[in-house]
């Protein structure tokens, strides 16, 4: 997607008892002092809003819809002329979002760089198969984990 060397950064949010909300993942460019080129998000829809509002994503005017065959689910792909974009697909109460900013020098088209990188994770966020990296599935992650309880010495 770039021709220059990249760095990159995960997080992962929580929202009780290290049961995960989602994971955010950055890319920078590293001739851009640092500035996020690509800006992923996975994990639970949240209650309180739609994950194109609540994430750092790029927002963008111009909204098509798409879909992952085989995969049951809506995806939207939003771009905007300056080159900045977000595309999200929304499955079984998971989303995966993909946001490229504006002025990165993506190599490729813009729209389907942002749709193909959402799709190839739908194994993961809407298919229960284990996160590369990871040695849970994302309903794993999400399950709150259970509390030691402190026992007494008689």
């Amino acid at each position: 997607m770039f021709d220059s060397a990249i760095t990159y950064s995960e997080r992962t949010l929580y929202w009780k008892r290290d049961a995960v909300s989602s994971i955010e993942c950055t890319v920078s460019r590293a001739d851009s002092g640092g500035r996020i080129a690509v800006y992923v998000s996975y994990g639970r829809i949240p209650d309180y809003g739609d994950p194109i509002d609540t994430t750092n994503a790029y927002q963008a005017p111009n909204r098509e819809n798409f879909s992952v065959p085989g995969v049951e689910g809506e995806g939207t792909v939003d771009t905007a002329k300056e080159g900045g974009g977000v595309a999200v697909f929304q499955c079984d109460g998971h989303y995966v979002l993909v946001s490229i900013y504006p002025r990165q020098e993506v190599q490729g088209d813009l729209k389907s760089n942002m749709v193909n990188l959402a799709t190839s994770m739908t194994p993961w966020v809407c298919g229960g198969e284990t996160i590369p990296g990871r040695q849970e599935t994302l309903e794993e992650l999400e399950r709150p984990k259970p509390q030691s309880t402190p026992t007494q010495d008689a």
